[in-house]
């Protein structure tokens, strides 16, 4: 039977178990050191932070015959809405235009759902 070997840290006089998740003494970090002293600093943002400060600025939009103050994000979906509303044609897709010699109703109008 093989005899059982004391770890060698115990085995130099060491009261220290070096093993997964246990470095050497030596490697540890100090006390108050970073493991990543060159990562973000502080008070740094991320991108989610900043979009939704950038989104909540208020901004002056001319809606009719007046001036109106929203947030940059209201404003924003205004805008998509009455682009959308404008444009509210049939798509050309590949199925449309595959069909032979029928060109008269490729690009009609639909009735506008934003009126």
């Amino acid at each position: 039977m093989a005899k059982k070997r004391k770890p060698k840290s115990l085995e130099s006089g060491r009261d220290y178990e070096v093993g997964y998740g246990k470095p050497p003494r030596h490697g540890q970090f100090q006390p108050g050191e970073s493991g990543n002293p060159a990562g973000r600093p502080r008070g740094l943002n991320n991108f989610i932070t900043d979009l939704r400060r950038a989104l909540g600025v208020p901004v002056k939009v001319k809606v009719g015959d007046r001036w109106r103050k929203m947030s940059t994000q209201e404003a924003a979906l205004m805008l998509l809405r009455e682009t959308a509303c404008r444009r509210a044609l049939v798509p050309s897709n590949a199925f449309s235009s595959s069909r032979a010699g029928s060109t008269t109703n490729r690009h009609r109008p639909r009735k506008r759902p934003c009126q």
